[in-house]
């Protein structure tokens, strides 16, 4: 399966240059995100799917991707990832 691998502070830089923009900002809005929120737990974000395979479509696609973390959160940082991943359906409501 291919895979792109995203740290912070490139995001944008490390995409592909066939991404849209659409998934290039969701991107870098998680990103921001997670490090304003939980600065330091991520250790990167991989995009899956159709993104990965180049086959994106804004009108319908979504944005799948895995979080990988440098260390298991506690309680706190927990609830402030549900959080974040809540925060995510906005993109899904401004296409609609």
């Amino acid at each position: 399966m291919t895979v792109t691998s995203v740290t912070k502070g490139s995001a944008v830089d490390a995409l592909p240059v066939n991404v849209s923009n659409v998934v290039a900002r969701v991107v870098e809005d998680y990103l921001d995100d997670l490090e304003s929120t939980v600065p330091g737990l991520v250790a990167g974000v991989y995009l899956t799917g159709s993104v990965a395979l180049s086959d994106f479509h804004p009108a319908w696609s979504d944005v799948d991707f895995v979080t990988v973390i440098n260390d298991e959160p506690d309680d706190v940082q927990r609830m402030l990832l549900a959080d974040i991943h809540d925060s995510l359906a906005r993109y899904r409501l401004a296409v609609e």
